[in-house]
């Protein structure tokens, strides 16, 4: 078996210039006549006046947090001077500005001597690196990364923290080192000498060990000849740190290397475990008004290369092989995940309105609606992705994905919406919100401290054991085992079952969308809101018509339809007004969402008053049933009808098929029914 896990990349996409973002200066003279702040020179100054303190200027500059003018002393200092302790300054200064390609410059056309201080070490080469990851220039800043290693191994720890730390809101230089052409040689030495002999202070290890972890997990689904050497390097690893007294997450990493283990002993290409296969769509863009850290509305508009696209969905690769590994552990070989990936040639053009931006996936434009509704059989779940961080929110669980945006829309399935700085451990986090979900068992966050009073002994005997440290993998293994699952999960296994809409209701509702003017939707909304308002403050007869004006302005929108009926048959009590409404629903939504309860109130309505025309309804709307409730209850209609036209035969043998078939949920009322016939 090929590896489990496979990836997909479809990219049409224009590159972007990354631009540097320079910090203000103070207005002196000095500083204007050194260099313009707009162009930041680089190289010898020609006019270095021997008499001036560059360096005690460039100093007061920078503790002042003028970074710019600090900078721009320190090259006139630097080139006054030269030697690695000015060197140092001039990249750090340098850096707190921004000013990444001056130093890219700087330490590319300098001598390799300056690079180097006996107080900050290799810390000039950490700027430089640095500021190539900044300009999105990665295998160059790798390259920068382990030059300053070699040239000193034992005081690298910031550059060997830039090499493993998968941090979640900058770019990744650990996904790029993992497929550096030397990593293999020089994770050894890494891990020997940092693991082992340094103290490199907390939180280090638990870098190393996430690191270490997805590079056995990769190597496991890639049919890796290395793999056990990977899986039994991770287990020493987190074993030394555990036994030193470090403080990590034992219960994690354990779990983890159960895992692991697990994997290597029931490898998924022999094991052919049930694939879930998410499909991952990378929007390129974002085209919407959101909030910085600071709450500013800024309107932002910004794409990437083909190149950092590739290496970003790389890198969400890395991650995935080791949740995936992690479930088909918990799911004692089931289950494993399966992501594939789809950059999409578009933008997101709405943020939810909350605390918590985060994309609204229908607004994404143009929609794929071909690619979901066509192959929709393949997917078990529908993950969105974008290029942004800052201030944006994970989400995951279960949700409907649409066909056509608000208009038509396929069975809930699992679904998530992320940027790409997602970990490994936020991938395990959000599938499991729909694995749960699907599941039926509690998909929110009761592992967390607040929910403390409720907790099962043995999750509180686990943070117990694990030094008071809360273990969210303890949890999801745990709690998954206490269910059993003896099903083999089958709630998860959905593929292929739910039934979409025909491809002429389709093909009808991309039509809708192409009549529907978007000032003309903006309009019906807003009537919408305010007629459910209305309705909930009790004045029926406002929100009715404010429904009704709603259904009016954008008749394209079922939903606008399908509100107006089932509040004037619930709320208003007006059962023949709403007749009139679910009619014009299934005449002009055929098979679109909530069709089927605008059958479930039709057809009874028209068993005694028109049989025939319930038959006709019954063969025109009832053949795709979107689940085993709904396909029961048309099979009871079906016999209903028949039994008014006085066809008894043939309606006891749709009741006896019913009840023969395993979908049936209406036992009760089936076997009630035949009784009745005799």
């Amino acid at each position: 078996m090929k590896k489990v896990i496979f990836f997909t990349l479809l990219i049409s996409i224009s590159s972007l210039t990354l631009a540097t973002a320079n910090q203000p200066i103070y207005d002196t003279d000095e500083a204007t006549e050194i260099a313009s702040p707009s162009k930041f020179e680089t190289g010898q100054p020609a006019d270095i006046d021997p008499k001036i303190d560059y360096y005690r200027k460039g100093m007061d500059a920078g503790y002042e947090k003028d970074y710019v003018t600090a900078a721009k002393f320190l090259r006139y200092s630097f080139y006054q001077a030269k030697d690695s302790y000015r060197f140092f300054w001039y990249l750090n200064w340098l850096n707190n500005a921004k000013l990444y390609e001056a130093i890219v410059w700087e330490a590319s056309h300098t001598d390799e001597k300056y690079l180097w201080h006996r107080a900050y070490f290799t810390t000039s080469y950490k700027f430089w690196g640095n500021a190539l990851m900044n300009l999105a220039r990665y295998d160059e800043a790798i390259e920068v990364f382990v030059k300053g290693y070699k040239r000193d191994p034992q005081n690298s720890k910031g550059i060997v923290e830039n090499l493993t730390y998968r941090l979640w809101n900058s770019p990744k230089a650990g996904s790029y080192f993992m497929r550096y052409k030397g990593q293999q040689r020089l994770t050894d030495e890494i891990i020997d000498f940092y693991g082992k002999k340094l103290d490199v202070g907390s939180g280090f290890a638990s870098k190393l060990c996430d690191w270490l972890a997805i590079r056995a997990a990769d190597a496991i689904l890639n049919q890796d000849k290395s793999a056990a050497k990977y899986v039994r390097e991770f287990s020493d690893f987190t074993n030394f740190w555990i036994n030193s007294g470090e403080k990590v997450n034992v219960a994690d990493f354990q779990i983890l290397t159960k895992a692991l283990n697990f994997a290597m002993k029931n490898p998924p290409q022999k094991t052919k475990p049930y694939e879930v296969n998410i499909i991952n769509f990378y929007i390129k863009k974002i085209e919407a008004e959101w909030r910085d850290k600071d709450g500013t509305t800024i309107k932002k508009d910004f794409g990437y290369t083909n190149e950092y696209i590739q290496n970003r969905l790389l890198d969400i690769q890395d991650n995935f092989d080791l949740a995936a590994i992690f479930y088909y552990y918990i799911t004692n070989g089931i289950l494993i995940l399966n992501p594939q990936f789809k950059v999409l040639d578009a933008a997101i053009t709405e943020l939810e309105d909350s605390k918590f931006q985060s994309i609204i996936p229908y607004s994404v434009r143009p929609f794929p609606s071909d690619f979901i509704y066509y192959n929709y059989e393949k997917f078990d779940a529908y993950y969105w992705w974008f290029p942004h961080y800052d201030g944006i929110a994970y989400l995951g669980g279960q949700a409907s994905p649409h066909f056509v945006p608000q208009l038509l829309t396929g069975s809930p399935t699992i679904y998530a919406k992320m940027p790409t700085a997602a970990s490994y451990r936020v991938i395990i986090h959000e599938f499991y919100h729909g694995f749960a979900s699907r599941l039926k068992i509690n998909s929110g966050h009761p592992w967390l401290r607040d929910n403390e009073a409720n907790w099962p002994q043995w999750f509180a005997n686990g943070v117990k054991n694990n030094n008071e440290m809360l273990s969210e993998l303890l949890w999801y293994e745990g709690y998954t085992a206490e269910y059993g699952f003896n099903d083999g999960f089958e709630k998860i296994k959905t593929k292929g079952k739910d039934p979409k809409p025909y491809e002429e209701t389709f093909l009808l509702a991309k039509e809708y969308e192409k009549r529907l003017e978007p000032q003309r939707k903006i309009e019906a909304d807003k009537l919408f809101v305010q007629g459910k308002a209305e309705l909930k403050a009790g004045n029926l007869e406002a929100a009715m018509e404010l429904l009704l004006k709603a259904h009016q302005t954008a008749p394209e929108v079922p939903l606008f339809l399908y509100e107006l009926a089932y509040n004037l048959q619930w709320k208003a009590k007006r059962r023949e007004d709403a007749q009139i409404y679910w009619d014009k629903y299934l005449r002009d939504f055929r098979d679109f969402q909530g069709s089927d309860v605008a059958i479930v109130y039709t057809i009874p309505w028209y068993i005694n008053r028109d049989p025939e025309y319930a038959l006709e309804l019954y063969n025109l709307h009832c053949q795709n049933p979107r689940n085993n409730q709904r396909f029961s209850e048309y099979q009871m209609f079906h016999a209903k009808i028949l039994a008014r036209l006085k066809r008894t035969v043939e309606a006891r043998s749709v009741v006896e098929a019913l009840l023969d078939d395993p979908r049936c949920t209406m036992i009760s009322e089936a076997e009630k029914f035949l009784e009745g016939l005799k």
